[in-house]
């Protein structure tokens, strides 16, 4: 195909009879190969081969790359269910690592024909989420973030629609509960750069995410903490009275039920202070010596404890002596 590709480019419509006769027999062998069901590794492999070349050639077969597509999730998540309740074996071993890599080309050529799909886009995402919610394999769910951020950040696409990438992106919170620390950053830092991005920062997509990204406020990774409070704080103006208002009563924090959330709220709070003032007293107000100058106040039992300049009496000891005679 690369030899093709050098002397024929993709896009030549007037390719030579040759060429159409071998591209259409390549489609012939990998429509045979995925409708025995069998062995479906070589008519997978030959159709990403001929996707990187031609993808088009391909959308007739589509119906049948999803039910292959099907089935090697249901495979996948199988093996991944059994080696974890047994110890695995070698050639389990090798049968997983042969499915993700076969799930990892048939999700790039869906993703790639993902405006081609029609009908069976809806299959296509929902066996994309079965794979977010049940695989354990760290390299095939980093490649479905890649997949989803590639579909967040293309510009005039219609398809995925909005709510299917919020959709999408939401049920990539389980992350977090899987306890990778990677991936759950790799996908709150979609969250952060669709919120940094001006063409997409307050549009439907926003507003859908708005759950992933309060509740990434809360995850364990500090940087992503701090790049989404610093969002939130930036969006919000900076008079205090507005800002209470705002979680009071605008903001509905269910999303955070379960964990004490007012160290949000109290964060944006403290947004609102103008650091560069200098708090200090006036003129007339009053001002009180510390208790170690006013002596008349300190018992002379005290005083002689500390008659000593290496042992000064200090506040805290003085403080400390009337609080446990209180």
């Amino acid at each position: 195909m690369d030899s093709i590709k050098v002397e024929i480019p993709p896009l030549d419509e007037d390719q030579p009879e040759d060429i159409k006769l071998f591209l259409s027999f390549l489609v012939s062998v990998i429509s045979d190969d995925l409708n025995s069901m069998n062995s479906v590794a070589a008519g997978v492999t030959l159709s990403w081969t001929l996707a990187q070349y031609k993808a088009d050639q391909l959308d007739p077969l589509i119906p049948l790359m999803m039910r292959t597509l099907s089935k090697l999730v249901k495979d996948h998540i199988t093996l991944a269910t059994q080696n974890r309740q047994a110890e695995s074996s070698g050639q389990s071993d090798y049968e997983a690592k042969m499915t993700c890599k076969l799930l990892e080309k048939i999700l790039n050529f869906s993703a790639m024909r993902i405006s081609a799909l029609g009908d069976q886009r809806r299959i296509f995402l929902s066996l994309l989420v079965q794979l977010i919610d049940r695989s354990n394999d760290k390299h095939l769910l980093m490649k479905i973030v890649e997949i989803a951020r590639g579909w967040v950040f293309t510009r005039n696409e219609l398809f995925p629609t909005i709510k299917e990438k919020a959709g999408i992106l939401s049920k990539m919170m389980v992350f977090e509960m899987k306890g990778d620390a990677e991936l759950s950053k790799a996908f709150y830092q979609i969250i952060v750069d669709v919120c940094k991005d001006d063409q997409l920062a307050y549009t439907e997509l926003t507003v859908r995410i708005e759950h992933a990204f309060l509740v990434g406020t809360k995850v364990s990774n500090v940087e992503v903490r701090q790049n989404l409070m610093q969002i939130l704080d930036s969006s919000l103006e900076k008079d205090i009275v507005k800002r209470l208002f705002y979680l009071v009563r605008e903001q509905n924090w269910e999303y955070l039920a379960e964990y004490p959330w007012l160290n949000q709220a109290s964060q944006l709070l403290y947004g609102s202070f103008d650091t560069g003032f200098d708090l200090k007293l006036g003129p007339k107000e009053y001002k009180l010596a510390p208790l170690s100058n006013i002596s008349e106040a300190i018992p002379s039992k005290l005083l002689d404890q500390h008659k000593e300049p290496s042992k000064p009496i200090s506040d805290f000891t003085i403080a400390r002596y009337f609080i446990s005679k209180s």
